[in-house]
């Protein structure tokens, strides 16, 4: 009986201990994910671009099977033959001593992407475990191929004339550019409201004249072109516009326009001043 009783609790402290090691094993299961290359880098805007991830750590049996997804968020899509998700059998491949998987994606970059750099997640997980789904968090290099501009306006009120001068402050050279002035509140045409401009290069300025009327305080103008890579863009601009200002200038023109009346006007008196004074001589020189 005692035997018996005393094979039991060695049979169980046994249980136990294998219990707590495959516990222990199960916690240190530890991965690693890097992005290990990126081609074309930096990727361009509506094109392909291949990534290679590296996961470590896949050689503990304790990690089982492991899923690892690729999560999809603008601007980036898999290319429709490339699966979203791979599962990684425990083992991985040895390696100068080192196992890990390597996890490449073909994805697509939309072709409106304009910023630099744009975050990419991927996503494991142990269908075994109880911590969910983990993420880690890249940085993909985008291929800047967008500009931008620095827009001023001036108005002559006596020609009716509205200027746009137009600074490419980017660091692209814009083609086929185009600019409209939509029809809007506080602002009359007398003719058309779009004209081409054609090329602006980086650093470069140009001036584009309209023949209207404003009265409000904000003119906004949509401004098309092509980037570097051909797509068409469009960048839209609200541009402060005090009509004062512009009243102002013509008040001072017109008593400018005064003065020069009046100075004329004088100039005038002078003259027949001076021309009576010789007249007068004239006569009394005949009269000698």
């Amino acid at each position: 009986m005692n035997k018996v009783f005393l094979s039991s609790m060695v049979l169980g402290m046994i249980l136990l201990m294998a219990g707590s090691i495959s516990a222990q094993t199960a916690r240190s299961c530890n991965l690693q994910v890097s992005l290990l290359n990126q081609d074309p880098y930096p990727a361009v805007p509506g094109d392909y671009v291949k990534l290679v991830f590296q996961v470590t750590g896949t050689d503990n049996p304790a990690c089982g099977a492991v899923d690892f997804k690729l999560l999809q968020d603008y601007p980036f899509s898999l290319d429709p033959n490339t699966p979203a998700s791979v599962n990684l059998a425990a083992g991985g491949y040895l390696t100068d001593f080192g196992t890990f998987f390597l996890i490449p994606f073909k994805i697509k970059v939309d072709g409106s992407a304009i910023d630099s750099q744009y975050p990419l997640k991927v996503s494991y997980s142990r269908p075994d475990s109880d911590q969910g789904e983990i993420v880690s968090n890249f940085t993909i290099a985008v291929n800047q191929t967008s500009t931008d501009f620095d827009v001023a306006v001036d108005y002559a009120s006596s020609t009716s004339t509205l200027t746009f001068d137009i600074l490419n402050i980017g660091k692209n050279d814009a083609e086929a550019l185009t600019i409209q002035v939509p029809q809007q509140a506080g602002l009359n045409f007398t003719d058309g409201n779009k004209k081409i401009i054609g090329k602006l290069n980086k650093g470069d300025d140009t001036t584009v004249s309209f023949t209207a009327v404003p009265t409000g305080t904000n003119i906004q103008i949509n401004l098309y072109y092509n980037d570097a890579i051909g797509v068409r863009r469009e960048v839209d601009k609200t541009i402060s516009f005090s009509s004062s200002n512009f009243q102002t200038q013509a008040k001072s023109s017109g008593l400018s326009s005064s003065i020069y009346l009046i100075a004329i006007i004088l100039v005038l008196i002078i003259a027949f001043f001076i021309y009576s004074r010789y007249k007068k001589n004239k006569r009394a020189m005949l009269k000698k």
